[in-house]
């Protein structure tokens, strides 16, 4: 969990590096421009054997400083964000972002994405058969 968690703040980074990115909303926010990512939520689902399904959904708020073009430019921030939640390697491993949307509202950017990951589990072995004697006779 905490790889995945790590390998989004650093992508963001990555493509963001002219700005501070936060791994949560303080409650006193910084000066604009910044970017909060924040794992809000992880839902496991058990599948067929031994594996199983693990979601990370991250919510992302992008702020910038109030001006004429602050409303283009969140939603050029949303393209982007499109772009890198597209395809995350971590560790290299490949997720696919799935479920992004966004939403510009109170001069801000949400931004939503979930990432799946299959997880394979070592299974317990299973206790084998017993073989049974079978009599057989005439009565």
């Amino acid at each position: 969990m905490n790889s995945i968690r790590e390998g989004v703040l650093a992508k963001l980074a990555e493509s963001f590096p002219a700005i501070a990115i936060l791994e949560q909303m303080p409650e006193q926010p910084p000066a604009p421009p910044y970017m909060a990512a924040q794992l809000k939520l992880v839902t496991q689902t058990q599948q067929l054997g031994a594996s199983v399904i693990r979601s990370h959904q991250f919510d992302v708020q992008y702020a910038v400083p109030e001006g004429v073009n602050a409303i283009s430019e969140l939603h050029e921030a949303a393209e982007q964000l499109y772009e890198v939640f597209g395809l995350v390697s971590i560790e290299d491993k490949a997720y696919r972002g799935m479920g992004m949307q966004h939403e510009v509202k109170d001069g801000r950017l949400h931004f939503s994405a979930e990432l799946h990951c299959r997880l394979n589990r070592q299974s317990q072995p299973q206790p084998k058969m017993g073989a049974m004697e079978g009599v057989t006779g005439i009565r």
